[in-house]
């Protein structure tokens, strides 16, 4: 019988707790055991028995609209994010002069066809961004964030488009409407990353100090040998030894002997304690 091990996968993509459920949703459906799924982090953690599932696991979750990576790639994350860097900052470009029209005294910012130009280059890119991640989630039944976000920038863009071509005036151009809406999503999005690559970060610093290997005692009292094991491999009911000076690898009771443990790594003491 395999043994069930931990397994975490990046899934790039997600923009709401909504969107969380869905993924966490479809992999319990699956019948994968201890199913969480971290909008910070943007990582599914799961139980998995047979490793050969993760190509499908992964097919299933892009499925829904998200990306995945085979294992847990932190370069992924890192492509994310330059992504999503050139996206605002490229948006950004057409999107200021699309409001400069109203503060700036210059009549050519009012023109529908510079607007419609200047406009045009951001929708396809929140087309790209936004636009499968919505449609997918709907061929699942279910709408998340992006949904919203397709549905506003393309309802004030081919409105402003009926408005330019039948040349209704004015009162009926909301590119900057639409370019707003997508630039703004898009920098909250690179925001949100960055702010979970440094939190993730700071949390497997956090994890490096745990030890990955622990001394298991084997056999019965009078012929007890040591067998160096991964934490992995340890089950409920093991014996483990400890010496002075060791991390401790895992929870557990004393059977025997004592000691003092410092402490400080958990209270966040300075001194040890």
């Amino acid at each position: 019988m395999n043994r069930a091990r931990q397994v975490e996968l990046p899934v790039i993509g997600m923009h709401c707790i909504n969107c969380a459920q869905s993924v966490e949703g479809r992999l319990k459906r699956m019948g994968l055991g201890d199913v969480s799924v971290d909008l910070a982090s943007n990582l599914a953690r799961f139980s998995l028995e047979r490793e050969e599932l993760l190509p499908e696991i992964a097919s299933q979750i892009e499925k829904l609209g998200y990306r995945t990576s085979l294992p847990k790639d932190q370069r992924l994350l890192a492509r994310l994010f330059s992504s999503l860097n050139f996206k605002f900052w490229f948006c950004l470009v057409f999107t200021l002069p699309l409001l400069g029209h109203m503060i700036l005294p210059f009549q050519i910012l009012h023109d529908p066809k510079l607007q419609l130009v200047l406009c045009l280059p951001v929708y396809i890119v929140g087309c790209q961004h936004f636009g499968r991640s919505a449609f997918n989630s709907l061929r699942q039944g279910h709408g998340n964030m992006d949904v919203l976000i397709f549905l506003g920038s393309t309802a004030a863009f081919f409105y402003s488009l009926s408005g330019t071509l039948l040349e209704l005036g004015p009162d009926y151009l909301f590119y900057e409407t639409s370019a707003t809406i997508i630039t703004v999503v898009l920098l909250g999005n690179m925001l949100e990353h960055l702010s979970a690559s440094k939190t993730g970060s700071a949390i497997e610093e956090l994890a490096r100090i745990q030890p990955t290997r622990a001394r298991k005692v084997i056999g019965q009292n009078g012929s007890q040998r040591l067998e160096d094991v991964s934490i992995s491999d340890l089950e409920l009911g093991d014996l483990v030894q400890v010496n002075s000076g060791d991390k401790i690898p895992t929870d557990g009771i004393v059977e025997w002997g004592g000691g003092s443990i410092n402490e400080s790594i958990v209270t966040g003491e300075s001194m040890p304690v």
